[in-house]
């Protein structure tokens, strides 16, 4: 049986830097409220915001609750969960990312009946990039070969865009090693990848492939899920690392510009045909 995702892309480049009177910063619980407090610049005070309210949200929505209720819980390597479960038989992951003001929520219901092998992790990951310098001087790209094998390093200096064919493999591998929780401890050279797609996302504009090729990092296999996007003139990559074995069905992002009140929880009823909510 294919397993249904959830996709979420909001869009926080037109949130005021006014944080302190945000209608968002209002529908936090305490503890988030002084997490946001401590960001020096807005924007990311804004993306954290985001990043909070569109977890819980979302998983309010799922599981017929109030979004004040949900409490999401840090697994030992890292990674965010909730403990409550859609069946005896069926777990919903997720995972979320964010990134130039942009912040992406993917979650998956895995049946645990589902065929996954051994060396397929029942998890999932997302991160989100802009294809954007991070630096000013020419030779930024030397200080991250770490990041790379040799032959990931030789295609992307030998790519026609290095700047797009070193972004799209760092957020590959990014969503590999938060698949497995290993986030900054993992090693991003040992992520091996195979996208046959590469020259179509390197050289192409807002495109989108489901299948887009396969990764695995020591044991662990997985597909991947790959998206470029043009957003307000930046160029922006996101990739889905899944269960190698998992089919996974087709979706297309929400995009989401608001978090205030009801909003996403009234848009995932609409695009996902949730028609109950049971408060």
């Amino acid at each position: 049986m294919a397993s249904s995702v959830v996709k979420i892309l909001v869009n926080t480049q037109s949130w005021s830097d006014q944080v302190n009177s945000s209608p968002e910063l209002q529908l936090l619980l305490p503890e988030e409220k002084s997490q946001v407090k401590r960001y020096y610049f807005a924007k990311d005070a804004n993306m954290a915001m985001a990043s909070m309210l569109v977890k819980r949200q979302v998983l309010a929505t799922l599981f017929c609750t109030k979004p004040d209720s949900v409490r999401i819980s840090i697994a030992e390597n890292g990674r965010p969960y909730y403990s409550k479960k859609v069946s005896e038989n069926t777990d919903f992951d997720f995972n979320v990312s964010h990134y130039g003001g942009m912040v992406v929520f993917v979650g998956i219901w895995i049946s645990k009946n589902s065929p996954i092998s051994t060396q397929s992790p029942r998890s999932i990951g997302v991160d989100i990039v802009e294809c954007k310098s991070l630096s000013d001087e020419p030779n930024w790209m030397d200080d991250f070969e770490f990041v790379f094998n040799r032959e990931q390093w030789t295609q992307v200096f030998s790519s026609g865009d290095r700047l797009a064919a070193f972004f799209l493999f760092w957020a590959s591998k990014e969503a590999v090693l938060k698949s497995l929780g290993l986030g900054l401890h993992g090693d991003p050279a040992l992520v091996e990848l195979q996208i046959p797609v590469f020259q179509d996302f390197v050289c192409g504009s807002n495109i989108h492939a489901l299948r887009a090729g396969t990764a695995s990092y020591a044991k662990s296999r997985f597909q991947l899920e790959l998206q470029k996007l043009n957003i307000n003139g930046s160029v922006f990559f996101i990739a889905i690392a899944y269960p190698a074995d998992l089919e996974v069905l087709e979706s297309d992002w929400l995009e989401v510009s608001s978090l205030s009140t009801d909003h996403l929880q009234q848009k995932i009823i609409e695009k996902f045909n949730y028609n109950t909510m049971k408060f």
